[in-house]
């Protein structure tokens, strides 16, 4: 797969990965190789993406609480993988500030795929955690991305920033598609639920 496509309910967004992205979920060793669960619940796949190759626009499925404020109805259209307008409900300047914080701040550092229909997002409860509320629905990360989900030549690519700020976009009414070198759209989430 070269890109994601998230489409409906506000978000048309492509997101191009990098040669070597792969998706990853669930436990991790450390350096030392012990095995580990970094974050639970986990419901969650996520890769870093290509942080020059996110394309269209996007609109939150959920409310997001940063550093004590709450966001609502955030929407942002990105070109060339830079977050370019930013616009809320309520929030945007907290928000515009988090993506101006400094130069890669603005291009995302990540993407997750996760069933709405998860442990967490069956609940249909939001926690104010971005560790529980991740697992309700796919999301993208502005900021920093996790190097542990590309192999060596593209260490140098991925997005590093000092922020790393989560917000869903996936749920009912949100279809995912991985997209080939050839362009054939293979659907990956329909209706926020997998179809894989």
């Amino acid at each position: 797969m070269t890109r994601s496509h998230f489409e409906g309910d506000g978000t048309d967004l492509t997101i191009g990965l990098l040669p070597t992205s792969r998706w990853s979920g669930g436990g991790e060793q450390t350096a030392d190789g012990v095995f580990h669960m970094p974050n639970l619940p986990t419901e969650e796949v996520y890769t870093a993406p290509d942080p020059a190759r996110t394309s269209g626009t996007v609109r939150a499925t959920k409310p997001l609480l940063a550093y004590d404020a709450e966001i609502h109805g955030l929407r942002v259209r990105f070109e060339h993988g830079r977050a370019i307008d930013i616009d809320a409900d309520r929030g945007a300047e907290t928000i515009r500030g988090f993506a101006a914080r400094d130069e890669n701040a603005c291009r995302l550092g990540e993407v997750s795929l996760v069933d709405r229909e998860s442990r967490i997002g069956a609940l249909e409860t939001l926690f104010y955690d971005t560790l529980i509320d991740e697992n309700a629905a796919s999301h993208i990360a502005i900021g920093d991305a996790y190097k542990s989900t590309v192999d060596e030549p593209d260490y140098g690519r991925i997005n590093r920033s000092e922020i790393h700020l989560d917000f869903m976009i996936g749920g009912a009414g949100v279809d995912v598609h991985g997209v080939t070198q050839d362009g054939e759209r293979v659907p990956v989430l329909r209706d926020g639920v997998w179809a894989v």
